[in-house]
């Protein structure tokens, strides 16, 4: 319902829920709907068992639950290329991806959104209800599932083509006064890998960067990383800096000219980066909850701020 605008991003009603499924009655509700699904179970109780209805009716239903499981993910995938500032929303477009703008959507995997949509889910419904299997299967479930992967391969290749320009959001903070700015089109990116093992996190990736900046070329220019964590819990709820990649953190007071670094970097088109390997300590105490990790690089007297974070829960 998100793709087609009926909801919104926190899953409440829209306007176009009111035009449309509201005052335009394209939906039933429970109290309209159940009825009818009573009565044509009575319609096959006239020559099946109940049992069999019943369980007819259960299956048709988790066919329903299992597209829509599979069409969410495709849908998550187009959303976030949006979010993401990979595909612009047009102008016109209340909504974003939106099946309902089929005539002129510009994308592939936006097309193949609408006919998971009005196809293939529909056949995969058809088809289990009217206990047509090779139907369900092979027009409905079975293309279903290769528009998903379609969609997911292609905004695989979108992201990587866009790569270097995913982070044109980054905030430029003057370390001396504290104030920043957007940063603009920097052409630098940070692709994050985790891992979690006994002895702890972890936490490295891929910085790739090009001779393209908001403090001038930025290949072969030194830099200092900082990491700045908010923990969230009971105890040590608040915003911490990293002191060490061995995973020690200490209470940060939100003073840029504070941060600490933790490694010298001379950056380059592309180069691997080691955030921390080891338990997450804050004053010795293991660190618990959900942490957000932010990553920042201090180049001349600028801090180079990704708003992104990688996020763990310990």
């Amino acid at each position: 319902m998100q793709a087609a605008g009926i909801l919104d991003d926190t899953l409440q009603p829209t306007q176009r829920f009111i035009n449309i499924v509201k005052l335009g009655q394209a939906a039933r509700g429970t109290a309209t709907f159940n009825p009818i699904r009573e009565s044509m179970k009575e319609g096959c109780n006239q020559c099946h068992a109940k049992d069999f209805v019943a369980n007819h009716f259960k299956a048709s239903d988790q066919i329903i639950k299992e597209s829509d499981h599979e069409f969410a993910k495709a849908i998550k995938a187009v959303q976030g290329l949006y979010q993401d500032g990979i595909l612009q929303k047009p102008e016109n477009w209340e909504y974003a991806p939106d099946v309902l703008q089929f005539y002129d959507n510009k994308t592939s995997v936006e097309q193949e959104l609408y006919l998971i949509f009005m196809e293939y889910r529909q056949r995969a419904f058809q088809g289990a209800f009217h206990d047509s299997t090779d139907y369900m299967n092979w027009y409905g479930w079975a293309p279903l599932k290769t528009s998903v992967n379609t969609i997911l391969e292609e905004v695989g290749k979108m992201r990587l083509e866009a790569a270097p320009h995913l982070m044109k959001n980054i905030i430029v903070v003057d370390m001396e006064d504290g104030m920043g700015s957007w940063g603009g089109d920097n052409s630098i990116n940070f692709q994050p890998k985790v891992k979690m093992s006994s002895s702890g996190f972890e936490i490295g990736g891929v910085l790739s960067a090009t001779d393209v900046g908001p403090v001038g070329k930025l290949i072969s220019q030194d830099a200092q990383l900082v990491i700045i964590a908010a923990v969230k819990n009971e105890t040590q709820d608040g915003l911490y800096m990293l002191k060490n990649t061995q995973g020690d953190f200490v209470a940060w007071d939100e003073k840029f000219s504070a941060l600490v670094p933790v490694a010298d970097l001379t950056l380059a088109s592309s180069q691997g980066v080691e955030i921390l390997k080891g338990q997450m300590t804050i004053d010795g105490k293991p660190v618990t909850g959900m942490v957000n990790i932010y990553l920042g690089l201090i180049v001349g007297n600028k801090l180079l701020y990704f708003p992104k974070t990688i996020d763990v829960n310990i």
